[in-house]
């Protein structure tokens, strides 16, 4: 499981209580599939790392789906927790983590359109949510583009309230909950 560690003058300098926490917390996490390839799941531990998952990011939301680059980052990167998943170095899945009043809000999830139907988002979502249980947390958030809301149901997740719209993408807010280790 990642190690838990502030990137220095990114995320400290921001307050960011959630990186006091249990730095043995999570160190890396490895899926193997059907197929040869292997996916490595990893907390975010250096700028380059962020800069990595930033990168998809942008080539998910802004290239594939035309999303404002000044609406897909805000001011949460600082203070968040940032997933890579790595495919022999390639990154080609991320998430990006923060905890809240009680619960776990898992944001910014992406897989790059070659590594889809792979089960990669399944596998990071499921890293995400595994990290944030090592924390304590029981209780998960987000909010899934419509048309990905049975996929976050193969999870556990339910929708958790009315349908809004943002970025122009018609998105349900969600929530899992989990019974306490």
């Amino acid at each position: 499981m990642a190690e838990l560690t502030a990137l220095p003058g990114l995320l400290m300098s921001h307050g960011s209580n959630i990186l006091a926490t249990d730095r043995n917390a999570a160190r890396s996490s490895q899926r193997h599939f059907e197929s040869t390839m292997t996916i490595t799941y990893t907390v975010c531990e250096t700028l380059d790392d962020v800069v990595k998952c930033i990168a998809v990011r942008c080539i998910v939301f802004c290239g594939e789906q035309n999303i404002s680059y000044l609406l897909e980052r805000d001011e949460h990167d600082a203070g968040a927790l940032h997933i890579l998943g790595t495919v022999d170095g390639e990154p080609v899945a991320v998430g990006r983590l923060r905890y809240l009043n009680g619960y776990a809000k898992l944001e910014r999830i992406a897989i790059r359109a070659p590594w889809r139907h792979k089960g990669y988002g399944l596998g990071i979502t499921q890293f995400m949510i595994d990290t944030a249980k090592q924390q304590g947390f029981n209780t998960f958030k987000l909010n899934a583009q419509a048309h990905l809301e049975s996929f976050y149901g193969k999870l556990g997740f339910r929708a958790a309230g009315d349908h809004f719209m943002e970025a122009g993408i018609d998105h349900c807010p969600m929530k899992l909950v989990l019974q306490p280790a």
